[in-house]
């Protein structure tokens, strides 16, 4: 290797404070070849830290890497005379607390050390540990700390991010104390490259000190020319054959020795090494908005009115600030690809969106033009990060303020109708209870996808064609492809006039049964067109999928968000038509007796 490999010059200039995670505690590095023989390199980084109150600073100033003893495992100690020392506690002197330690080291008698993360650290930033990681809810489940490992899978380091850091020393009123220490080390066959005088040289560095040396060895690293002694020892006086054999005190006369001397002989190699020793201070930052709840201006603006004037968030944080704002209606399904992404309904075109843990859901409306619209103060009060997603798709107005939204911000009122997602939903609890209720089995089998799918079922993911066919496809697994077509069939069996075993076809015979099949058919024909429409992308032609549009109702001329919108009235429609259908099979006679389970000329009486 080169000797600027090994003099870490750019290494030895970057300040960990600059960097966008802190090494709390770490052991890391990387190693090729056989230790201590021709061909061995490694490069390891190490830290230790200790976070310290401002009226200790001084205390700590002076503490090396090697004196420190942060390096050792961590445990609480308890006094005779009563005092007691915490495991988190770091001491120079007995008695005397200068700081705290954020990683905890705790040795493991039948395995690898464990390292624990500060507790108070983890609560006070509201951190969830999760994979090896910390992440914090309130940010977007960010991940904020996390464990890095050895290839063995041992410990290797915790790493903090910088500004989680910061914000926690601010609210302590504390600093970090960061000890590292750096080599890098190879043994090679010659050394002529490295300039270094006599083999060796020191750095003087502003914030420690850089030491590197070539040294030539034998191979396993032992000097050249080294002696070696060596001492046997063994005692004379004990009859180990006994019974039970016993072992006086030591004496001269009991003991005897051999004793003998060489030197190492080999093929000298050369160890070159680079090692930098440093200490830094990472300073708390200026305000604690994470911990301590500070202020932090906000930087993002939103469009308020027609002259497309901006306002900040801090400005329109403010329920009395009487402004709405407008929004396209893509946030939705940004919101809802956010891990605590939700959707609800409360009337047809109004609802509730939610993208961050511990705020309320955002009541919105959506108006004439299918743009989303939002009270100001409702996105204004959120956090910056979760604004900054809002401002992206923040809309010059267009079309007048949603009317229902507008009924219930300024009138009081909360329109009278319901959106077709969430009849969606009732719809299939209420067919399966009628189901269970007469039929003796719900029409649907109880799978985990459900809920998934039901969330992904919404308006706002028809832009185009294609995600249109999209949410059809997804229909049609919430429907088609969930119904229990053994039981279905059981109930219903094929028969020459209505044939199938596909699960449409099979609720169809269950409908018919009471309905009759011309009105079964009837009943069933907008699921027969939305699962037409699962497939129409890629296999249906242009003819095939405007047969499937007026199946379903879906008007060909109009936009996307539209037509998804009549693709799920269509569907909430003809649920909530399977759902009377299926009560009303309780008081109806059988309508064909075709459709009965086995001919009446074929019955036998069973005594």
């Amino acid at each position: 290797m080169q000797q600027e490999w090994f003099e870490m010059q750019a290494e030895r200039r970057r300040p960990y404070a600059m960097q966008t995670w802190i090494p709390l505690r770490a052991f890391e590095g990387t190693r090729e070849g056989d230790i201590a023989q021709l061909g061995y390199q490694e490069d390891v980084s190490c830290a230790v830290s200790v976070a310290v109150q401002a009226t200790q600073r001084t205390a700590v100033e002076d503490v090396e890497w090697g004196d420190s003893g942060l390096s050792n495992t961590q445990g609480a100690y308890a006094f005779e005379d009563g005092r007691y020392k915490t495991a988190e506690a770091f001491e120079i002197e007995d008695g005397v607390d200068v700081g705290i330690q954020l990683v905890l080291a705790q040795y493991n008698p039948i395995g690898d050390q464990v390292w624990h993360l500060n507790q108070d650290l983890v609560l006070a930033l509201a951190l969830i540990e999760e994979n090896h990681s910390w992440i914090r809810p309130d940010e977007n489940y960010a991940v904020v700390a996390k464990r890095t490992f050895h290839s063995d899978g041992s410990i290797a380091g915790i790493h903090i991010r910088t500004d989680v850091l910061r914000d926690y020393l601010c609210a302590r009123g504390m600093a970090l104390r960061l000890l590292t220490y750096r080599e890098r080390t190879t043994y090679e066959a010659m050394a002529d490259h490295i300039e270094w005088p006599g083999g060796r040289i020191q750095v003087p560095l502003a914030d420690g000190r850089f030491e590197g040396s070539v040294t030539r060895v034998l191979p396993g690293g032992y000097p050249e020319g080294a002696t070696v002694a060596v001492h046997h020892v063994w005692r004379t006086d004990v009859d180990v054959e006994a019974d039970v054999p016993v072992m006086s005190p030591e004496t001269d006369e009991g003991t005897d020795y051999t004793h003998r001397r060489f030197t190492r002989t080999g093929p000298v190699i050369h160890r070159i090494s680079g090692q930098s020793w440093r200490r830094e201070w990472i300073e708390p930052a200026t305000r604690s908005p994470r911990v301590r709840g500070d202020h932090e201006p906000s930087a993002t603006t939103f469009i308020v009115n027609a002259a497309g004037d901006r306002q900040n968030a801090d400005e329109l944080n403010d329920e009395d600030i009487g402004l709405w704002l407008w929004f396209e209606p893509t946030i939705v399904s940004d919101l809802l690809a956010l891990r605590g992404g939700k959707l609800e309904w409360y009337t047809h075109d109004t609802g509730g969106l939610q993208g961050e843990p511990g705020y309320s859901s955002i009541h919105f409306g959506i108006n004439e033009a299918g743009l989303i619209n939002v009270y100001a103060r409702d996105v204004a009060r959120l956090s910056e990060w979760h604004r900054r997603i809002w401002a992206g798709r923040n809309l010059y107005p267009n079309g007048r303020l949603s009317v229902e939204l507008g009924q219930a911000h300024v009138e009081g009122r909360v329109a009278d109708t319901t959106a077709p997602e969430a009849r969606t939903t009732e719809a299939l609890i209420a067919i399966d209870a009628a189901a269970q209720a007469i039929w003796g089995f719900p029409v649907f089998r109880p799978h985990n996808i459900q809920d998934r799918l039901l969330a992904t079922v919404h308006r706002f993911r028809a832009t185009n064609r294609d995600s249109l066919l999209e949410l059809a496809k997804d229909v049609a697994r919430l429907t088609a492809d969930r119904m229990d077509t053994v039981a279905l069939q059981a109930f219903a069996p094929v028969t020459p006039e209505l044939g199938g075993t596909g699960s449409l076809k099979s609720l169809e015979r269950a409908l018919a049964k009471h309905e009759g099949a011309a009105q079964a058919r009837a009943l069933m024909g907008p699921l027969a067109g939305i699962y037409d429409l699962r497939v129409g992308a890629a296999h249906l032609p242009g003819s095939q999928i405007s047969d499937a549009f007026a199946l379903v109702g879906i008007d060909p001329a109009a936009k996307p968000y539209d037509q998804a919108v009549q693709l799920l009235t269509t569907l909430a429609t003809t649920l909530e038509a399977i759902a009377v259908s299926i009560r009303a099979s309780a008081r109806a006679p059988a309508a064909s007796s075709a459709l009965t389970s086995t001919p009446a000329s074929s019955r036998r009486r069973v005594t």
